[in-house]
């Protein structure tokens, strides 16, 4: 099925929990006001131990979008594995 498909590229399977916001280089009165649309595509309420994180990057006239999923590493020093959805 079209989900093996996406385990052989290495990506990770999309959750439905609501995921954290990262905004970059939206500080101008467009940026936030493109910041503040964004921001409401999506439902309020990221739990804290959420795997789900979603960053808009602001790069002269392009947004770019990534949206990843995160596992912590066990231990002191808890490293992050990222795994793109």
């Amino acid at each position: 099925g079209a989900g093996d498909d996406d385990d052989e590229q290495g990506l990770a399977n999309v959750s439905e929990a609501v995921p954290h916001l990262i905004f970059d280089n939206f500080g101008t009165k467009l940026g936030l006001r493109v910041k503040n649309i964004l921001q409401h595509l999506f439902p309020s309420g990221a739990k804290k131990d959420g795997k789900r994180v979603m960053t808009f990057s602001n790069q002269g006239e392009f947004v770019e979008f990534r949206h990843h999923t995160y596992t912590k590493g066990k231990g002191r020093g808890d490293s992050l594995t990222l795994a793109e959805a």
